[in-house]
């Protein structure tokens, strides 16, 4: 059997404690064969060096199951689990899990070792072989328990093409439709009364644009998990630089500009009644953990806010501004507590800003629940009523 996933308590694509749940789960079946541990280390949504952290706490745990033959097979960084169509990269992890094309090495504390005096942090980890006998073979199960799918993607259709044809294979979440011979083991309800659905049935057009690194949340995630457009909708992606990436610190602005020219063109032609976009730089800068980049980062959002605001300011009595996030990243820089840079996400509040020429103030209430109703308050469309939250648009009463 083998388990592959992120071996982190970040909680945004995976948590260390499902492993140890699927170790219990593995016990109970009475299983007798060996255990392998394809793991991916962090430093992306943990403290960029944080690994012997979770390894040391995976030790623990190993320890407590005597009937298992529990050991780590491979270890790579995240870096490999990768969500923009970069193939080359999602191979280099497979072919290390089939194959074994990696580095040997003794135990995970000679890796760190090795790869922190190089000043290599954990998400950059490169492949690591720590038993040989542990290739996938005819009839083996595999068990992915990552729980979310933008980086899963990849790698679990790399390992499908790759892997013999009699593995079995399982994910915690259902990662495509396109898996058909994938087993789900906690299938999904189906999301329904989306924002970006309940435009489209009211008739109204709409464009989700952002950059490849966040095409995913812009359109799948968004549209509860849908992977293709809904009438009215159109989805654009502008290719993300993957002669940066990920160091976007070199490339701070990213793709800023060129999203924002294609939002100023498409309010100019008047072609869409609600047009959503991610400018992501603030958060992928800031998971590199370089301040002045951050810096450079924020400016250039200050810039693009300012041009799409002049691009309506005249025309406020069809357009309204919403500027918000789901998560802060670049309000910190340096992990004070572990001493080295932060490039996890933050949990601080983040604004809700509208821009219009409308008599209204915003109620004070913080859940991101609101935010769609808010939206559909301001283009007059009625909230469905399975949305929890209410909009956060109060009418100010006049003086006369």
């Amino acid at each position: 059997m083998h388990l592959i996933g992120l071996l982190s308590d970040g909680g945004v694509h995976s948590l260390d404690k499902h492993l140890f749940a699927l170790f219990k789960l593995v016990e109970e079946s009475k299983f007798t064969n060996d255990v392998y541990l394809h793991l991916f280390t962090d430093g992306r949504d943990a403290p960029p060096k944080s690994a012997e952290k979770y390894l040391q706490r995976l030790d623990q745990e190993i320890q407590k199951f005597k009937n298992l033959k529990i050991s780590i097979a491979t270890i790579q960084g995240r870096y490999f689990l990768d969500r923009d169509r970069d193939w080359d990269k999602s191979k280099t992890a497979v072919e290390l899990i089939i194959n074994g094309n990696g580095k040997e090495a003794s135990d995970w504390r000679a890796i760190i070792n090795f790869e922190y005096n190089q000043n290599i942090t954990d998400e950059f980890f490169p492949q690591y072989v720590l038993n040989n006998q542990a290739k996938l073979q005819e009839n083996d199960s595999v068990i992915f328990f990552n729980y979310r799918t933008d980086r899963l993607y990849q790698l679990v259709s790399q390992m499908l093409t790759s892997a013999p044809k009699s593995v079995n294979f399982t994910t915690f979440v259902k990662v495509s439709d396109e898996f058909k011979t994938v087993n789900v083991a906690f299938p999904k309800e189906r999301i329904e009364s989306t924002l970006a659905e309940t435009v489209s049935k009211a008739g109204k057009k709409q464009l989700h644009i952002t950059e490849t690194e966040k095409y995913a949340h812009l359109t799948f995630f968004l549209n509860g998990e849908r992977e293709k457009e809904l009438s009215g909708e159109e989805w654009v992606m502008v290719e993300s630089n993957r002669y940066v990436k990920p160091f976007y610190n070199y490339e701070p602005s990213m793709r800023n500009f060129d999203i924002t020219k294609r939002i100023i063109q498409a309010i100019d032609a008047d072609e869409f009644d609600f047009i959503i976009a991610n400018l992501p730089s603030p958060d992928m800068v800031g998971h590199t953990g370089n301040y002045h980049a951050a810096v450079i980062s924020a400016e250039s959002i200050d810039y693009c806010l300012g041009r799409i605001y002049n691009a309506i300011k005249g025309r406020l009595d069809d357009y309204a501004l919403i500027i918000t996030a789901d998560h802060g990243n670049s309000d910190m820089m340096w992990d004070f507590e572990n001493n080295q840079p932060h490039t996890q996400h933050t949990t601080a509040p983040v604004p809700f800003i509208l821009v219009s020429n409308l008599n209204v103030k915003l109620d004070p209430r913080e859940t991101l629940a609101d935010v769609a109703p808010t939206i559909l308050d301001l283009m007059g469309i009625k909230k469905p009523a399975i949305m929890s939250g209410e909009s956060l648009l109060i009418q100010e009463l006049s003086d006369s």
